[in-house]
């Protein structure tokens, strides 16, 4: 299988999304190897893992898989795996997340669907959850609403101030030949309380856009459009 998202846990620790699967690198050497696999369902689907985050104090890691993420403990992870998966942020407008963006206190989760569902006209969405994590490391949520984009809503990012969430559409309708695609900017105060008021900007991206970045300082947004074959600024 082909992996999709990394994240790292410590310096010698990654994880990677492999099919339905989660895997743990040893990052000590040069090339890493892997420790193990962890089959991550979702509940009882095997939907694929697809983008990968982590909070900050590098406790849990989110994996974006099918109607949402599947929470994992880092620590119960790299101990074995057994008894790992610590909770589940289940949306309602498609079984295709691709990417989870974590604010900036990791109260709120911001899940892609690429697809959507029929309730969004097949227009990929953003969806947001309300994150409680206990003390015993297990995470519940409570569901907030969503804000449909664009055809194919793959890439999501955070401003460094934590105002702002980034996302890329690949396309403006789900026309087949065409590709032009682009990035909505929303605001993150909204997205907590109004998701499907958020939406601040549009701007056109280049073809299929889907990976997003911001600089560190806060003035670029970089975007990978594949169509174009272009990194765009």
């Amino acid at each position: 299988n082909t992996p999709f998202g990394i994240v790292y846990a410590r310096k010698d620790i990654a994880f990677v999304g492999v099919g339905a699967n989660v895997a743990l690198l040893n990052t000590s050497t040069f090339p890493p190897t892997r420790i193990y696999a962890l089959p991550t369902p979702f509940r009882s689907e095997p939907f694929a893992v697809n983008g990968l985050a982590i909070t900050r104090d590098k406790r849990t890691v989110y994996l974006s898989s099918g109607p949402g993420a599947i929470a994992i403990d880092v620590e119960k992870a790299v101990a074995g795996g057994a008894v790992s998966i610590v909770g589940y942020l289940e949306g309602t407008v498609g079984n295709s997340s691709i990417e989870t963006t974590l604010s900036l206190h990791n109260e709120y989760a911001f899940v892609s669907q690429e697809d959507g569902s029929t309730a969004t006209g097949l227009n990929g969405a953003i969806e947001v959850f309300r994150v409680h994590s206990a003390s015993n490391g297990s995470v519940s949520n409570t569901y907030v609403g969503y804000i449909e984009l664009g055809f194919l809503v793959v890439g999501t990012a955070l401003s460094p101030d934590g105002n702002r969430l980034y996302a890329t559409s690949e396309n403006v309708t789900d026309s087949k030949t065409s590709t032009r695609g682009t990035l909505s900017v929303l605001d993150v105060k909204t997205l907590k309380t109004n998701p499907s008021e958020a939406l601040l900007a549009i701007v056109d991206a280049g073809c299929a856009p889907v990976r997003v970045a911001v600089s560190h300082e806060g003035k670029h947004v970089w975007v990978t459009a594949r169509e174009s074959n272009t990194l765009l600024a």
